[in-house]
């Protein structure tokens, strides 16, 4: 006899609409540690959970290029010209985020945000 499986419901962006009550959460969500925290503990706001996966790709990302820093020699040069590049671009976009969601608006990093689609559709 052949199971059923349950429908799961796919997420796409335009399913992710401002909502105010996730407005505090989103903004959180966009320190990196805290998003990655905030994916697993809000279930329920899509917005929330939207902005805390693009922020947690934009830290797991971070923490390979840490790992990468490691290796001698060809890891130590890529993290000297990477690495400040890569801490400038999450900076600017956790200014950027947590104003553009403070007016009320989306926040779509590119790149990342079809990597967070994707991911908030696996788990």
């Amino acid at each position: 006899m052949a199971e059923m499986k349950d429908a799961k419901r796919v997420v796409t962006l335009e399913d992710i609409k401002y909502s105010e009550s996730g407005k505090v959460s989103a903004m959180i969500s966009c320190i990196p540690l805290i998003g990655l925290i905030m994916f697993f503990v809000e279930k329920n706001d899509l917005f929330v959970r939207y902005h805390a996966a693009e922020y947690s790709i934009l830290f797991v990302i971070g923490v390979a290029l840490s790992i990468i820093g490691m290796v001698p020699i060809l890891g130590w040069i890529f993290a000297i010209f990477a690495g400040p590049i890569y801490s400038i671009l999450v900076l600017v976009a956790i200014v950027y985020g947590i104003v553009t969601i403070s007016s009320g608006k989306r926040v779509d990093l590119p790149m990342v945000s079809d990597w967070a689609i994707k991911l908030m559709n696996r788990m």
